[in-house]
């Protein structure tokens, strides 16, 4: 710690403030090395303090590169184009997790006058790219349903007419080959139009039109 005290000027109050936060902080040095690192960024990363301290945070961090300068937050377009980064995090453990964070520049005071460093406020967002995901899904399976009816609708008018068409044709040719291979055809085509009711009475609403007393 007195490696960080003496950096930053901040004392054991300030750290306990830090350590007690459920988010990960990192502190850069305007050279791009780490110089603070609270308790919950070492649990994220699964990192000990000493591979974490004095270490280039692009070498934990992949999407700073190998470094990052106090002057990258205002020139690399990756940084002005976007209020809320993410990046691919792949810990000691071999478990994948996104971590999501944001940069805010900071001007710490000592005898030698005023530092500027780079904070690094971040959290483990994997849970919460997998709920995007899964909303994702669910509002394109939502978008699906709501055109299948119509979808169903214009490919059943069709199917009838063909059926029909077939029947008749079944009725007027004579027994044979071609007889047969009419038969063939309605069976699928009869065998479609039982797929297209399946599906579609389960895009049907479950909740009925009519309004009636409710036991409960």
């Amino acid at each position: 710690m007195d490696f960080i005290n003496n950096d930053l000027g901040m004392n054991g109050y300030t750290n306990q403030i830090l350590d007690s936060l459920d988010a990960g902080i990192f502190v850069i040095k305007k050279d791009g090395f780490i110089c603070f690192a609270n308790r919950r960024s070492l649990e994220i990363l699964g990192l000990a303090k000493k591979e974490v301290l004095g270490a280039l945070v692009g070498s934990l961090l992949p999407e700073f590169g190998t470094s990052i300068k106090i002057s990258d937050i205002t020139n690399k377009e990756i940084f002005s184009n976007k209020t809320r980064l993410e990046c691919s995090y792949r810990r000691p453990d071999g478990e994948d997790v996104v971590i999501g964070f944001e940069l805010t520049v900071i001007e710490a005071l000592d005898k030698k006058g005023v530092h500027r460093h780079i904070t690094i406020l971040f959290q483990d967002i994997t849970a919460i790219i997998g709920l995007r995901k899964e909303r994702d899904r669910l509002l394109q399976m939502a978008a699906v349903g709501q055109a299948l009816p119509t979808l169903f609708h214009e490919l059943k008018n069709p199917l009838a007419a063909i059926t029909t068409a077939v029947e008749v044709l079944v009725e007027e040719v004579p027994e044979g080959s071609v007889q047969k291979d009419l038969n063939a055809i309605l069976s699928e085509v009869r065998r479609m139009k039982l797929g297209f009711d399946g599906i579609g009475s389960v895009t049907r609403k479950f909740r009925s039109s009519q309004i009636g007393r409710a036991h409960v």
